[in-house]
């Protein structure tokens, strides 16, 4: 079953790459810019990940 759903996960992947263009895409930086954001914003930011 793991084989499976490992396939369709990499059939969904595979058509989604298929769309992919990367002049679409924004670098960090970019983001943080366009909310406004700045480095010092996220200094006292404490994240936990899982």
């Amino acid at each position: 079953m793991e084989m499976l759903s490992d396939y369709i996960m990499q059939e969904e992947a595979d058509s989604r790459m298929a769309l992919f263009d990367s002049s679409e895409t924004m670098s960090q930086q970019e983001v943080m810019e366009s909310l406004g954001i700045t480095d010092a914003d996220l200094d006292d930011i404490e994240v936990e990940i899982e």
